[in-house]
């Protein structure tokens, strides 16, 4: 094998000697580089989403059954509801937007939490506490409770046969432990919600019909408000989300995976299942920056090219520079 080699007296009398040939050489790699991006740029097309809806929909409360399941499903509706601004409130801050968007977005935080302390907190005391339920027909009113009682129970059956399978296997030592206490924590809200539905239970058995009437009025009243005003913060963030299509020129895409994670940053746990967030089109909006999304702008890819072929270019030419011969 024939050996070339160079002493660095020879590569710096080279590198003098090429100097013209260097420049026009990275002018040639940097040219070749700009048309590359600009017929890129004119020839690319970003990707297009087709969206099913781009807005939240409003709390109708009116829409519902007035039977046995009517107050569990109103407040399991304004609870998701409002889970779901916080998630996607909670999002956005950390998008890249500018100062106005950013101040809007921080007055809607505001509202959302004063909206939580006067109505939310106050809704959700009163139905943990009182457990209202219409029982017009008190058969059917005492099967649903039963029934959600057997569901806890048959939940919590599950979380504790699944820690009993992660401690009978050889998994390691952290997969166990991040496991288990996912499992404890769903035990720990089931437990909960079972004990919800016993004090109903009691409740039904207990007290006579006027009571029970005095506290659904009192229910009643409470869904009433808290459905006007988070109805209010509902056509708020739509409007929101106009102005950031228009002015951040940011996509709306569904991503229910995604949704599922920042639901769980809210303080979702144990109360929505993951069938329930795949099925429910209403709460799948997820406001997803281009930038975040890996989705690159035309503009972005041009520069990208631009970069590469003039670092490519200053490569060549001073691998050129060192090591071609010039006759002395």
């Amino acid at each position: 094998m024939k050996r070339v080699e160079y002493s660095i007296n020879e590569i710096q009398y080279n590198l003098k000697k090429n100097i013209k040939s260097m420049i026009v050489v990275f002018a040639f790699i940097f040219l070749t580089g700009s048309c590359v991006g600009i017929v890129k740029n004119m020839n690319y097309g970003q990707q297009e989403f087709t969206l099913d809806d781009t807005i939240v929909e409003t709390v109708d409360f009116s829409s519902f059954t007035e039977d046995e399941r009517y107050y569990y499903n109103a407040f399991s509706e304004l609870k998701n509801k409002y889970n779901a601004l916080n998630a996607y409130a909670l999002y956005l801050r950390q998008v890249d937007m500018s100062n106005e968007s950013s101040n809007k977005l921080a007055l809607f935080i505001d509202d959302l939490s004063q909206f939580k302390q006067a109505n939310f907190d106050k809704l959700a005391g009163f139905y943990t506490y009182n457990t209202p339920i219409i029982c017009d027909d008190m058969p059917k009113a005492e099967e649903f409770i039963k029934y959600n009682i057997g569901q806890n129970e048959r939940k919590i059956a599950a979380s504790d046969k699944s820690i009993e399978r992660l401690n009978n296997h050889s998994f390691s030592k952290i997969f166990i432990q991040s496991s288990e206490a996912k499992e404890l924590e769903k035990i720990q809200s089931a437990e909960n919600e079972k004990e919800f539905w016993e004090r109903q239970l009691n409740m039904i058995h207990s007290a006579n019909l006027n009571e029970i009437e005095k506290i659904n009025e009192n229910m009643d009243q409470l869904l009433q408000n808290a459905e006007w005003e988070l109805n209010g913060l509902v056509s708020l963030f739509n409007k929101f989300i106009i102005d950031i299509e228009e002015q951040e020129q940011y996509d709306i895409v569904y991503n229910k995976y995604l949704l599922k994670s920042y639901l769980t940053v809210a303080g979702v746990t144990g109360e929505l299942s993951e069938e329930d967030i795949m099925n429910n089109r209403r709460n799948s909006a997820v406001i997803y920056a281009k930038s975040i999304a890996g989705l690159d702008m035309a503009k972005e890819r041009v520069f990208s090219f631009l970069t590469f072929f003039m670092l490519f270019g200053v490569t060549v030419a001073f691998l050129y520079g060192f090591f071609y011969k010039v006759k002395k």
